[in-house]
């Protein structure tokens, strides 16, 4: 019988459940090898490898998650990702977690992320209050 760190209840621990119990409020592998995918995309973007940058915007286009959304979509903002920005924003259009942690601020940190999704949800990012101005409607 322990008691980690993380839970507040012990448990028994054998071997089947030992990784689960030690890494249950562990981030995701999937969303640390996201966000290092967003920096080499970074990186790459600045020395100028195309191919690489489409190579590694194909992939996180295709593994798309709630954990590294705020990263992915900052660098597509900033990188002029067109693709990665086309799946990120029907993305947090659908998605309820990301409209919930938007406005928590969890996105204020990344300045485009923040102000690409106000955008978005119709919210001004400094103020978090609706915006004051209407859509034009074409006639």
């Amino acid at each position: 019988l322990i008691k980690f760190d993380g839970l507040p209840y012990r448990q028994w621990v054998s071997r089947r459940n030992f990784c689960r119990l030690r890494f249950r409020d562990a981030p995701s592998p999937v969303a640390d090898l996201q966000k290092c995918l967003c920096s080499v995309v970074m990186l790459a973007s600045r020395w100028e490898a195309v191919a690489l940058v489409d190579i590694i915007e194909d992939k996180l286009v295709a593994e798309l998650t709630f954990e590294a959304f705020g990263e992915i979509l900052e660098v597509a903002e900033w990188h002029n990702l067109a693709r990665l920005r086309t799946a990120c924003i029907p993305y947090a259009d659908r998605s309820t977690q990301v409209k919930d942690a938007f406005s928590k601020g969890k996105y204020k940190e990344l300045p485009r992320a923040n102000e690409s999704l106000g955008k978005l949800y119709g919210i001004d990012p400094a103020t978090n209050l609706p915006d004051r101005k209407r859509a034009r409607q074409a006639l």
